[in-house]
């Protein structure tokens, strides 16, 4: 069954060959992940742009709202939905693309 990649990708016009990443149920570790994920694929892959599309849909999670139920209420008053997408790319051609952000290191630890 075609993911929502799939799909945005089949909206935008996008070559059929287009390489395609997707992260399920990862939550706020999704996004950064798809960050450091593409700043990897831009700087590897020489004049490379990576669409990145990240969202966050809390509806499995949502509760009505209880005042008798303390974490559940600060849970919906914190945790929304949300969407962002953005073009990651290294090397910017001046001429043709104006930098708005630059991201500067991407890392992961554990500890």
């Amino acid at each position: 069954m075609p993911g929502a990649d799939f799909h945005l990708a089949k909206q935008l016009g996008l070559p059929s060959l287009v390489k395609r990443v997707m992260l399920y149920f990862q939550g706020c570790y999704g996004g950064s992940t798809n960050l450091r994920m593409a700043k990897d694929f831009a700087e590897n892959n020489a004049g490379a742009r990576v669409f990145v599309v990240s969202y966050d849909i809390s509806l499995g999670t949502f509760r009505a709202p209880n005042e008798h139920d303390v974490p559940s209420l600060i849970t919906n008053a914190t945790v929304g939905d949300g969407a962002v997408a953005m073009i990651i790319g290294a090397d910017p051609n001046v001429l043709k693309q104006r930098t708005i952000f630059q991201i500067v290191s991407a890392t992961q630890n554990i500890i």
